[in-house]
């Protein structure tokens, strides 16, 4: 499957520039459902999917929610890719900064820097 079309990352990206964290979450989330059922929900772009929509949860308010996504999103990367790719890495650092930020562990830049990593660069295949 390729990437979500430049029109709705774009549309994403407006929504989330927005503040419309809503409009985002449920295009994100449609984007998902369409990537589980053409690729499988443990495909490796279903889990980069899977991780994007974590971070609208969070945005949402929904951040329980949000680590259990991105918790998936690591094990299905995992598999995918293997434990020691980059991207796993780094989304594994993530839910480690976010889990920490959930738990009180540290302070309120946690949340800026695991936001960064999983930003860092496009999912695996995408052409932005």
């Amino acid at each position: 499957m390729p990437p979500p079309p430049r029109s709705a990352r774009t549309a994403l990206a407006a929504y989330h520039a927005a503040g419309r964290f809503s409009e985002s979450a449920a295009l994100k989330e449609r984007t998902l459902a369409d990537a589980e059922r053409l690729l499988g929900p443990e495909h490796h772009q279903t889990a980069f999917l899977r991780g994007n929509l974590a971070v609208s949860h969070w945005d949402l308010g929904r951040r329980e929610e949000a680590a259990a996504l991105l918790a998936r999103a690591v094990e299905e990367l995992r598999s995918a890719l293997g434990p020691g790719h980059p991207e796993v890495l780094e989304y594994a650092e993530s839910l480690e900064l976010m889990r920490r930020e959930l738990s009180g562990r540290t302070g309120r830049a946690t949340v800026p820097l695991w936001r960064r990593l999983l930003r860092r660069r496009p999912p695996h295949g995408s052409d932005s």
